[in-house]
């Protein structure tokens, strides 16, 4: 809302007028003061362009990214380079693909429409608006809640056919498309954000303060650094009276300024910070001139947040100048070198400016040159450090030599423990083996004992009556001729006398010879049976005889490995213990000519960190 129509619905007299205007003078003054002419009071639609294509390229995070909205250029902004209006303009795009390209006019629209924002005469100015309209009402893209704005905005800002009723339920219908669309989340809340701004900018154009302030207010919401609801929710607070509130919003203007200073700053970033200072929101505090009244206040606010040293970067310049001549650079980072190049950039565009905000900006710089000089005799220390560090060097290989080949020794130990055990598994086994096999042929000779002729009581009775019969037969025959014989000698018998009495003789003597034989069988049956025994119990013996020597065996193995295991091990501890004592004796020989070199180094230490606070002397 401009001076003249405020001054209409106030009703303001001829004195309070010229009162007001000898204020709006003072503001003025005090605004090409303390910021030159960065204040511009009229916008031009190139100048626009040309901003907000900068601002775009810059691709800012969520919480930098801002382009303050001019009430009286607001209509501008639906055909400005913005990424918002891209990403939009390509969401329903492709949400209703076919409508735009088969019949969709919207570029049209577009282009009429800037055919009217930048008309002269009202007449053709006019003639454009009511094109513009048409296009909009034959554009059937439900999706496309641009052109509501745009519609809106005609009806908002054209003087021929201004009517805030249809701007205003255009707005809503852009709204309730807005939120039913298929769009991200941040663009969505861009847009709400967007339309309750200028659902407050008309209101405020009619005189409907309290409506726009509420209106400000619920712009913030969908964006906390919204910084034009901020502003205007300032001035409509102002307007209706609330001066604390205003001056708390200002602050928070002036406060967002000074984030994006330091932000582009830190980032080493002077395009961008050129931007940011170009189109401080500050400077559009002094646009507005019904602020004019607070111009006390706002000073005070200015005088809090922003500095007024305005040599504060010739004494930066100086600074710098004096670490350029202690020819320190060698103990340059790369990042201290490019802090450098952007500090002595930045003087080279603004150390003769005397835009208030350059002073403010100053501070921001002070405070990066002193983690420069910090970051400088941090890398001093970190210099003489790594040179101590270089000298001990042999210590270190020593030490890492000898980790490395107790760890060699360790594995080595544990490699030769398992070949060991290998090797006596294997051992085990073939002595089990060799002792089962035997085993198993006494286990077998014993089983078969009973088939063995040999031990067989009836085969030792039959043999030996064979043998019995045969030598019964054989004295029958001898004992029978020489019994007969003797019988016969001092006397004569006849034939059948003498054969009688070598058949009695023979039986005799063969009976005796056959029972004697026949006892002889009776023992030699019952000496198989013995001996069967015997042979028993021999086996027997042999079999554990065999179990306890595998037993006996296994064990002097398992004994002389583990003597073998005990004589190694101990040979590799002793060899591991020297390594360990070589290995703490050459960290505690480090740790003292650490400790020397660096009380050496310590006095060129501090004598460098000294000589390098000596920048800060003017």
């Amino acid at each position: 809302m401009n001076a003249e129509t405020l001054r209409i619905l106030r009703g303001d007299s001829g004195e309070e007028q010229l009162a007001r205007e000898l204020n709006v003078a003072k503001f003025r003054s005090y605004a090409k003061d303390k910021f030159l002419d960065y204040v511009k009071y009229d916008i031009q639609y190139l100048d626009l362009l040309k901003e907000s294509a900068r601002h775009t390229a810059f691709n800012l995070p969520e919480l930098m990214d801002e382009f303050f909205l001019r009430m009286d250029a607001a209509p501008y902004f639906w055909i400005l380079d913005s990424n918002i209006l891209a990403k939009a303009e390509e969401t329903f795009r492709v949400a209703s693909k076919n409508v735009l390209t088969a019949g969709g006019n919207y570029g049209e629209i577009k282009k009429f429409y800037l055919k009217w924002l930048t008309q002269n005469n009202e007449k053709e100015k006019q003639y454009f608006a009511l094109s513009t309209i048409n296009l909009i009402e034959r554009n059937i893209n439900a999706n496309n809640f641009l052109k509501y704005l745009l519609n809106a905005s005609i009806y908002a800002y054209d003087n021929r056919i201004f009517s805030p009723e249809k701007a205003e339920s255009l707005l809503e219908k852009s709204l309730q498309v807005i939120e039913t669309a298929d769009v991200p989340d941040n663009i969505q809340r861009e847009f709400l954000y967007l339309v309750n701004l200028y659902y407050g900018f008309i209101e405020m154009r009619i005189g409907n303060i309290d409506i726009a302030n509420a209106k400000f207010e619920t712009a913030q919401q969908f964006k906390h650094n919204g910084m034009t609801a901020v502003l205007y929710n300032a001035l409509s607070e102002k307007i209706l009276g609330n001066r604390d509130k205003t001056q708390e919003l200002l602050t928070k203007v002036i406060t967002f300024d000074k984030h994006r200073f330091s932000y582009a700053i830190e980032n080493n970033s002077l395009p961008l910070f050129n931007f940011f200072f170009q189109n401080a929101n500050i400077y559009n505090i002094f646009a507005e001139l019904q602020f004019a009244d607070m111009l006390p206040q706002i000073e005070m606010i200015i005088a809090a947040e922003l500095s007024d040293a305005d040599k504060i970067l010739h004494k930066l310049n100086k600074m710098i100048q004096n670490l350029s001549e202690l020819r320190m650079q060698k103990y340059y980072t790369d990042e201290v070198k490019n802090q450098l190049i952007f500090l002595e950039t930045f003087l080279v565009h603004f150390k003769e400016n005397k835009n208030i905000l350059s002073f403010t900006a100053g501070e921001f710089l002070i405070n990066k040159f002193k983690k420069v000089i910090d970051e400088i005799s941090a890398q001093i220390e970190s210099y003489f450090l790594d040179a101590i560090e270089s000298q001990l060097a042999i210590y270190d290989y020593g030490i890492e030599d000898s980790n490395e080949t107790m760890k060699k020794l360790k594995s080595d130990v544990e490699d030769t423990r398992l070949k060991l055990k290998k090797g006596l598994d294997a051992t085990i086994e073939k002595i089990n083996q060799h002792h089962k096999m035997a085993i198993t042929n006494l286990e077998y000779k014993m089983e078969h004992l009973e088939s063995n002729k040999k031990f067989d009581p009836a085969s030792a009775f039959n043999n030996s009556m064979v043998f019995n019969s045969v030598i019964s037969l054989l004295v029958f025959i001898i004992g029978g001729f020489i019994g007969g014989f003797l019988d016969t000698v001092n006397e004569s018998f006849s034939v059948s006398e003498i054969f009688s009495m070598t058949v009695i003789a023979g039986i005799k003597w063969g009976g005796i010879t056959f029972l004697l034989g026949l006892l002889i069988s009776f023992v030699s049956s019952a000496s198989a049976i013995w001996e069967r025994a015997n042979e028993k119990l021999k086996i027997q013996r042999d079999i554990n005889y065999l179990k306890n020597h595998r037993e006996k065996e296994i064990q002097h193995v398992k004994s002389e490995t583990e003597k073998s295991v005990k004589s190694f091990e101990k040979n590799f501890e002793n060899r591991i213990e020297a390594l360990e004592k070589k290995v703490e004796s050459l960290k505690e020989e480090r740790v003292d000519r650490f400790n020397d070199l660096k009380n050496e180094a310590r006095d060129q230490i501090d004598r460098l960190k000294t000589r390098i606070t000596t920048v800060f002397q003017m």
